[in-house]
């Protein structure tokens, strides 16, 4: 019988032991969590994306634009840079009409001669529509460095109309007369893309 209540005093005291702290979190002062029990936390992972693997030696491709076909004529007596400028528009600019053209002329003052603007589709031989352009007053107005100075450099600006259906090459040819002749001299050429 003495066994028994030794035992059951042992068990009693073992519970009492168990149970303490339990009975001392459930009855101690409200505040901030204390570190003593049991804390369940949750973490979500966050997606990492994966490496994409390139083979060794791989080439990424540059998208390069397609060069425009060009419809130009053939061009006998080219100006150079110090005889006729086209400053507007520039090589595989897109146009629709009235295209403006302008630029200068190192000797196109000269008893007002202007130039000669034609616009080419990409059915070639002959121009679409011609226009001449007269000399404008330069003052105010800042010649390229490249073109030779003198008392005949003028600048010229038109618009130039043309009718089409379908976006097309075409080519902006701005040139100069030839008094003996009637002949295209000073020659400048630039491909284009015509829109409707």
């Amino acid at each position: 019988m003495l066994r028994s209540v030794v035992f059951c005093r042992c068990l009693a005291t073992l519970a009492l032991a168990l149970a303490s702290p339990l009975l001392f979190l459930a009855c101690g002062e409200e505040g901030p969590p204390s570190d003593i029990g049991l804390r369940i936390t949750t973490v979500t992972p966050s997606p990492t994306s994966r490496p994409v693997l390139t083979p060794a030696g791989a080439v990424t491709p540059v998208l390069t634009p397609t060069p425009l076909p060009d419809v130009c004529p053939e061009n006998r007596d080219p100006a150079g840079p110090d005889i006729m400028v086209v400053e507007e528009p520039q090589k595989n600019d897109v146009l629709t009409s009235p295209a403006h053209v302008r630029g200068w002329g190192a000797g196109i003052g000269f008893e007002d001669t202007g130039v000669r603007v034609a616009i080419y589709d990409a059915s070639a031989g002959e121009p679409m529509t011609e226009v001449k352009a007269h000399p404008l007053s330069s003052e105010g107005r800042i010649r390229p460095s490249t073109l030779q100075a003198g008392d005949f450099a003028a600048p010229f600006a038109v618009d130039v109309a043309f009718t089409i259906n379908v976006p097309q090459p075409g080519c902006v040819r701005v040139f100069e007369v030839s008094a003996a002749n009637g002949n295209p001299v000073h020659v400048v050429q630039i491909p284009v893309l015509l829109e409707p």
